[in-house]
């Protein structure tokens, strides 16, 4: 299918050929009939992406100061991979379109094959000719409202959030700075609302137009404004001042809004614009500075866009959904028109000519693009890379790559590629652009959204899964019955029943998955299994982990999705105790620090020889502390390792220090698991222990919760399966 992406890196923007994404649980897939270029919001995103690198940093300065953070834990050279993986990745464009639904998941029964649907969101609703979108973000388009219409719905429930959040009352003056896409419909949503209307623009024809569509009065900026408003209020300034203006750094509205606004009155910030308040005007008319969130509540919360989950509607009336909807019902009624505001139209195969408009002369006579789409959109799921050369037949491990998220190109992708035995054939996501980039940047043959072309083809035997958590098990026991050896990504598995799956598949299989505890493989760690070997004694092993706060929304704390922060990387840590004592766990008690922390915990760790290790996972410490401490002590001997960076072993009062730059043993862990499948030789971490380091974690983090010790066996996993 075609789909509009931006080279980030360099501002480019295509039309590309990528695999439709597939449908997802509680989502709608929908094929796009018209999709709305926002003139102002894409615009940016064009000049941003035009900007040289200091350009995009000063732009961005909240992505600056995770850099920097990023830089202090992982070193210069790792961050730089990471930024530069971000940069190359395509971006999609687009947040709001109407469409047709094709398929529907089995979980949204308000939705059928074949309704005409709105979409909206910047993360689903692209420019493309297939999209899928969580079912939140998804309302029925009625009869009497055509594709072109329905396609200004997001921007529709935009302006409608920000009437809201002034709380515009019958006969109020409201004066709207800025008369683009976005204040032209705010002008109309006003109206409806009882309100007078004073619109100001730079612009002489969008001075026209807000008057056609119903403003009170309309003036250019360059005309004596506080005059002309103090007439229209009769001398008392405005009670609402709504700021649609677009970005820059012109603070001319926000400060021409505090010398109309009247005592007390309000300004809505709608647009994204410059912000500098003028501290005395506002102070002195004790004015209201209010912020209008997108398209409303549940905006930026996975629970409610992703995960569907609606919020009580005794508590949060107007949603973002609930806002579309409105907006929709305005436009059946024909209390509010934007066909006027169509300036242009492009179909999706030269989409391109849009966003060269946007960049040019002219990007002031757009107001609002649509591109249209004609026709049933291919649906295969695979493509294949023209750029593909065939490869002779020999002992070599034919990779399927499914998932190809910022790890997985930052890091295990560019280390792949470098290895001989290995020949990169299909990648798979399930957003078909991501695969398609991926496909184009490391040379696979294909990309596709669909995993079974992978774990079903004859030209791929072996699999690398890198999808979210949730996932890992399903992927890990299909690859096994297709009889295909895998690498996956840590975890094994969020729960006692997905290992009971696994081992399950395993017993019946005898299937080969190793999964990613790569710093078993680092030159540090394997220099201490070095320096104890020969032991006769159990060990003693403490490994701090300062792992620092993450995002309250993001996806790894969801715990349907993420599994817990110690759940989906506490295993890692878990491994390499295992590797150094030889053992695997046996005996696991956990305990959380408090409610309000649940990813700052300590689990303690008896394995079979008899050796005890104790996980602290903090997400208490400062940064400027080292992410990862390790201390391991047995018969008088004594190694520990500074975040992969120093080593120092003591024994008999001598002691040796080893430096190096970080190296965390993914390249050693990679060749290794390649190496082994050419040559037929298990792999250095067995299923055996997989599973029980595995089950650690989750026993660990439930003896958090129950203050029990926890026997490990897979007789205990399946018995809580079967419960």
């Amino acid at each position: 299918m075609k789909q509009v992406l931006q080279n980030y890196k360099t501002g480019e923007v295509k039309v590309e050929e990528v695999p439709p994404p597939s449908l997802r649980s509680g989502a709608v897939l929908t094929a796009v009939r018209r999709s709305l270029i926002s003139a102002g919001t894409e615009r940016m995103k064009v000049e941003t992406g035009k900007m040289s690198m200091i350009g995009k940093a000063r732009s961005r300065p909240d992505l600056v100061k995770k850099v920097l953070k990023t830089i202090q834990t992982e070193g210069v050279a790792n961050t730089y991979r990471k930024v530069m993986a971000r940069l190359d990745s395509p971006t999609p464009l687009g947040y709001s379109l109407a469409g047709e639904a094709i398929e529907v998941g089995s979980d949204v029964p308000e939705f059928a094959k074949g309704d005409r649907v709105a979409c909206a969101g910047a993360e689903h609703a692209h420019h493309a000719e297939i999209v899928c979108v969580p079912h939140n973000l998804v309302v029925p388009i009625p009869e009497n409202v055509d594709d072109d219409d329905a396609a200004y719905t997001t921007v529709g429930a935009i302006a409608l959030q920000g009437v809201r959040q002034a709380d515009v009352q019958l006969g109020d003056n409201v004066v709207v700075i800025g008369l683009g896409l976005l204040g032209l419909v705010v002008v109309q949503l006003l109206k409806a609302s009882g309100a007078r209307v004073f619109g100001i623009d730079v612009n002489p024809g969008r001075i026209e137009l807000a008057k056609q569509l119903g403003a009170d009065m309309a003036a250019l900026r360059s005309e004596d404004i506080p005059a002309m408003v103090e007439a229209f209020t009769r001398g008392a300034g405005a009670d609402v001042v709504m700021l649609t203006a677009g970005g820059g750094q012109n603070n001319d509205p926000i400060e021409l809004a505090g010398e109309i606004t009247r005592d007390r009155g309000k300004v809505v910030v709608v647009g994204l614009l410059k912000m500098d308040v003028p501290q005395r005007v506002y102070y002195e008319k004790e004015i209201q500075v209010l912020l209008s969130r997108s398209y409303g509540p549940g905006r930026y919360d996975p629970v409610y866009e992703e995960m569907g989950i609606d919020y009580p509607i005794g508590y949060v009336r107007w949603t973002e959904r609930e806002n579309m909807r409105e907006f929709l019902r305005l436009l059946s009624l024909g209390q509010v028109n934007v066909k006027p505001l169509t300036t242009h139209r492009f179909t999706i195969e030269n989409a391109t000519e849009a966003y060269e408009l946007l960049a040019g002369e002219q990007a002031g006579s757009v107001i609002g693009a649509l591109l249209e789409y004609s026709g049933a959109p291919a649906r295969t799921a695979r493509i294949a890379n023209p750029k593909a050369k065939d490869v002779a037949p020999q002992a070599k491990v034919k990779l399927g790559v499914i998932g190809a998220g910022n790890f997985a190109t930052g890091t295990l992708l560019p280390i792949l590629q470098g290895i001989d035995s290995v020949e990169l054939v299909g990648v798979c996501t399930t957003r078909g652009q991501t695969a398609k980039a991926a496909m184009d940047k490391f040379g696979f043959k294909f990309a596709t959204s669909d995993a079974t072309e992978l774990i079903d083809s004859s030209d791929v035997n072996a699999l690398l899964i890198a999808t979210r958590h949730n996932s890992h098990a399903d992927f890990a026991v299909r690859a096994m019955r297709a009889g295909k050896p895998a690498f996956l990504e840590k975890p094994l598995a969020l729960t006692a029943g997905q290992v009971a799956d696994v081992h399950q598949a395993w017993q019946e299989t005898g299937g080969r998955v190793l999964v990613g505890y790569n710093r078993r493989f680092s030159p540090f760690v394997r220099r201490m299994r070095e320096f104890f070997v020969n032991r006769s004694t159990p060990m003693s092993l403490i490994y701090r982990v300062n792992a620092g706060p993450l995002e309250r929304n993001h996806w790894m704390r969801a715990t349907d999705e993420g599994g817990s922060r110690v759940i989906s990387e506490g295993c890692h840590f878990i491994d390499v105790m295992i590797s150094l004592c030889g053992a695997d766990p046996v005996r696991v008690s956990g305990r959380q620090m408090s409610s309000h922390e649940p990813d700052t915990a300590q689990i303690l760790i008896e394995f079979a020889d008899g050796s005890i290790g104790t996980l602290y996972y903090l997400t208490t410490g400062d940064t400027a502390v080292a992410k990862e401490y390790l201390e391991a002590h047995c018969e008088g001997k004594s190694a520990i390792l500074s975040d992969f960076r120093k080593l120092e072993l003591v024994s008999g009062s001598k002691k040796e220090s080893l430096t190096s730059a970080q190296d965390k043993g993914h390249k050693n862990e990679l060749k290794h698991w390649a190496e082994a499948i050419v040559k037929g030789e298990p792999f250095e971490i067995s299923m055996q222990s997989a599973i029980m380091n595995t089950l650690a974690t989750i026993y660990g983090m439930e003896s958090a919760i129950t203050g029990e010790f926890y026997t490990l066996g897979i007789e205990s996993a399946a018995l809580k399966q079967a419960g």
